[in-house]
């Protein structure tokens, strides 16, 4: 496609809309999508799923985001733990992360109960 000098930034939105609406698109940025939230390999018939919704929706994220949690595949016990933490673990990468004292376990053990583990 050719675009003639002097479009600006009209022209830079419009090169923008060309790459979005790309088949190759939909399916790079899905793929890396699924990759984040499941496992480093996910399938292709996930990935598709998702493809799917970024082509119906012009690659809103709220919709990719539901449709990926929506589907059966992305709570499989195999994907679940790989890259979701429990709130538990949460906690603790962040403490680990943040590289701070805790004071007060007490703390701790509500506010993992808060976001809905039950410790012991």
């Amino acid at each position: 496609m050719d675009f003639p000098a002097g479009g600006g930034m009209e022209k830079g939105e419009k090169v923008l809309d060309i790459l979005a609406s790309h088949p190759n698109t939909a399916k790079f940025l899905c793929k890396k999508l699924v990759s984040f939230f499941t496992n480093d390999n996910p399938s292709e018939p996930l990935i598709n799923r998702v493809v799917d919704t970024y082509e119906s929706t012009n690659g809103e994220i709220k919709s990719l985001l539901t449709t990926l949690v929506e589907l059966k595949e992305f709570w499989q016990e195999v994907k679940v733990r790989i890259k979701i933490k429990t709130p538990f673990e949460y906690v603790i990468s962040s403490i680990r992360i943040l590289e701070t004292n805790v004071e007060n376990p007490n703390n701790l053990y509500f506010k993992i109960k808060e976001m809905g583990q039950e410790m012991y």
